[in-house]
């Protein structure tokens, strides 16, 4: 595999952990916008909220695995530090561990580990079926982070994005919450 796509595949499963963040944000971070989905089908946005949740701690996960797993390579953060010089290579690996440590304190690896992947017993005595939901400053701080990683590695690729300008693309999510607020006061007025 060449270090291009190397470079764009991880980029690519990047991006779209970020497209889900901005998504899961819109919908539950304001409280408001939480009131107005639990009058109208709560049931259904707490499985929803729990989905994007539990894919965004897989996802930041799996980003950071090890690039070996017993006899299997993985593709992860960790495969580009082939593509370094010496001198970067310290740099990377330093941010990896420093993410990997946030993974941890931030209690997504153990979730990643004992809940998601595996139904480990001790964990469902004590806590349950309840669901961790991923607090917003470390999940605004991994991004931050793993963005930083990759804007390195894609002027090293010459990876080029094109912006399309005059374009508006409004997010489902924000679409969402418009049509409840337009139907919920549309519900008021008869």
């Amino acid at each position: 595999m060449t270090k291009d796509k190397a470079i764009q595949l991880i980029d690519t499963e990047y991006l779209y952990l970020k497209r889900l963040v901005s998504e899961y944000m819109k919908l539950f971070s304001n409280e408001d916008n939480i009131e107005l989905m639990n009058t109208f089908c709560g049931g259904c946005f707490q499985v929803i909220q729990n989905s994007m949740n539990n894919e965004m701690i897989l996802l930041l996960s799996r980003m950071l695995d090890s690039e070996k797993m017993g006899n299997n390579e993985n593709l992860v953060l960790e495969s580009l530090n082939i593509y370094l010089d010496d001198k970067d290579k310290n740099n990377f690996k330093k941010c990896l561990s420093d993410l990997r440590t946030l993974l941890s304190d931030c209690k997504l690896k153990s979730t990643r580990n004992k809940r998601l992947a595996h139904s480990d017993k001790q964990e469902k005595i004590e806590k349950g079926v309840s669901f961790l939901l991923i607090n917003s400053d470390c999940l605004y701080s991994m991004v931050s982070d793993i963005e930083k990683l990759l804007k390195y590695f894609r002027e090293k690729a010459h990876m080029e994005y094109v912006a399309y300008e005059h374009v508006v693309c409004y997010s489902g999510c924000e679409t969402l919450i418009k049509s409840l607020k337009v139907y919920s006061e549309s519900m008021k007025e008869n």
